[in-house]
């Protein structure tokens, strides 16, 4: 039976559209079997490359060696040990160590030997300013003059003055209010000439003492000797000095 055209054209729109994507756009998925056969396949290595490669790791297994010491390190070794021990152990008993408490005659003698300090200091300083001045004068007079090393305790400086030949150094004792006063000039007597023409009219009733070598004479207020071409005198108010301080005084010069 044959088929009108309109019956021919509704058969042609029942025919559905393929599903069958095309080859063109879309790629072929890669064989699973074809991955792992070439994932399986490890590269080749060299036998030079795998000889380097078991020593590297036979060099990482095995302990590495301690150098060996000499007797001498050794022991130099233990001494510095032993000396680290007991420098520790000192500084920690140090520090462990309970602080005595202060008491009263430990601040008496710490407060003692700060004012001695204080004093020392105190004539330190004014026996450097008294030489100074000394020796300023000392060239101004021309003589070889010499300051005392001993100076009568309670007694300080005054003053110094100073002429052609002579210089003159005194002293003051506050406490006291006593004098003293040391001059030192140039002479060309020699011994007996100072006896006949400086001690014998000055001096009423003298007695002597003898020092190193030097013949001191002493009155009821003053002493005098002469050495090396000068003339030494010490003028003091009565009874302030002792024959013993007067010695002392003219062995100092």
């Amino acid at each position: 039976m044959n088929k009108t055209g309109s019956e021919a054209v509704a058969i042609r729109r029942r025919v559905s559209p393929s599903t069958t994507l095309n080859r063109k756009y879309v790629k072929r998925p890669a064989s699973s079997h074809a991955k792992t056969e070439t994932a399986d396949v490890a590269p080749e290595s060299h036998p030079l490359q795998i000889s380097a490669n078991e020593k590297l790791q036979a060099r990482k297994a095995t302990p590495a060696q301690p150098a060996k010491l000499s007797a001498q390190e050794l022991k130099e070794r233990a001494i510095k040990k032993a000396l680290s021990s007991t420098i520790k152990s000192e500084q920690e008993a140090k520090t462990f160590k309970t602080r005595p408490k202060l008491s009263f005659g430990r601040v008496v003698f710490a407060l003692t030997c700060a004012t001695v300090f204080v004093f020392a200091l105190t004539y330190v300083v004014n026996r450097n300013i008294s030489d100074f001045s000394f020796r300023v004068n000392a060239m101004q007079s021309g003589i070889d003059a010499t300051y005392p090393k001993y100076v009568p305790s309670g007694y300080n400086l005054v003053g110094i003055t100073s002429q052609d030949g002579k210089v003159t150094i005194e002293f003051k004792n506050e406490d006291a209010n006593h004098n003293l006063t040391i001059t030192e000039e140039r002479t060309a007597w020699d011994l007996t000439a100072f006896v006949n023409e400086y001690i014998t009219p000055n001096f009423e009733n003298y007695t002597t003492k003898q020092k190193n070598n030097l013949t001191i004479y002493i009155d009821t207020n003053r002493a005098a000797w002469i050495h090396e071409g000068i003339l030494y005198e010490i003028n003091y108010d009565l009874g302030a000095l002792t024959k013993s301080q007067l010695v002392s005084l003219a062995d100092s010069l």
